[in-house]
């Protein structure tokens, strides 16, 4: 299993991606399983379908939240 950090590293890797191909997108999703069966809220950005990756993530107290960009 991946450690919490490395995984939210990955994921911030490809927010703002706008071109996919077949491979990322299959790792992508394999990402969001991943954080579906993980012990900390990631609701905000994981659902049973989708991932989103328009702003970057870190974990604060079990919880995906956004990154202040202007801090």
């Amino acid at each position: 299993m991946i450690a919490y950090s490395a995984l939210i590293v990955r994921i911030n890797q490809y927010v703002g991606t706008t071109g996919w191909c077949s491979a990322i997108g299959r790792f992508l999703l394999a990402l969001k399983d991943e954080l579906n069966v993980r012990s900390f809220d990631s609701s905000l950005i994981a659902t049973e379908t989708t991932l989103k990756l328009g702003q970057k993530v870190r974990l604060e107290d079990s919880k995906l939240v956004y990154i202040d960009c202007n801090n």
